[in-house]
């Protein structure tokens, strides 16, 4: 659509300037040009009625705008989110013309941690996006729930008892029809880095704890977004 890689082409660039080096974006300004990028892409694409679009970059640009106020939220989990939203609205932007138009993002998610406030943020957080949560703190029961109901999205603590989320993630995908949902792994912010390396044990994703609100909200969209469109045409409601 006419103006929608221009106004990317400006968003990646000052993008770029960000993930060289976060902490300094968040003290001379660079975060405040990248929220307002980020509002440009977003009206450019609901002019185009690019709705796909339009949603990603609304939520980036809220992301970006409160990691200004609160800069002691950039971090290695939020700086990749960042770069990954920025990344997959490119890839958005490429097949604009060949995607198929899907006006609203419904998802059901369940959310499975044994920590109960950590249950009730990640609701908060869905339901910001607009998104449809259940969360148990029970992996057992998260198994029953994934077994009776259709989830489009599935966040898993790393650490539980009963199952950790890894072994959790194994059995879901034993599961039909979660052959290929996506999965998010949620690990405490010391481990991180460390966390990265091993995200491919069924997951797609990971973030760290303590969650940052609107970061697992642009999270969540990417990858429902992301799974909306990759399914037949048949299937789409």
């Amino acid at each position: 659509p006419p103006g929608l890689p221009a106004e990317f082409t400006d968003l990646k660039l000052i993008s770029q300037e960000f993930a060289q080096d976060p902490a300094a974006a968040g003290r001379d300004g660079n975060l405040h040009e990248f929220c307002r990028q980020a509002h440009h892409l977003s009206g450019a694409a609901g002019l185009a009625r690019c709705s796909h679009i339009a949603l990603l970059s609304g939520a980036l640009e809220a992301l970006l705008f409160e990691l200004g106020e609160k800069p002691q939220f950039i971090n290695p989990s939020t700086t990749r989110t960042v770069s990954a939203a920025v990344d997959f609205l490119g890839t958005l932007i490429e097949n604009a013309c060949a995607q198929r138009r899907v006006d609203v993002i419904v998802g059901e998610v369940l959310a499975v941690d044994d920590d109960p406030l950590a249950n009730r943020i990640v609701l908060a957080a869905l339901s910001r996006a607009k998104l449809n949560a259940r969360t148990t703190e029970s992996p057992l029961t998260a198994l029953e729930l994934l077994a009776q109901n259709r989830f489009d999205l599935v966040l898993l603590d790393v650490e539980m008892p009963e199952l950790s989320g890894f072994d959790l993630c194994r059995k879901l995908r034993e599961l039909p029809g979660y052959e290929a949902t996506p999965v998010i792994y949620v690990t405490s912010y010391a481990d991180f880095e460390n966390r990265v390396k091993i995200v491919n044990v069924g997951g797609n994703d990971l973030i760290a704890k303590p969650i940052f609100p609107i970061e697992l909200a642009v999270k969540a969209l990417m990858h429902l977004i992301r799974a909306k469109l990759a399914q037949p045409a048949s299937e789409l409601a």
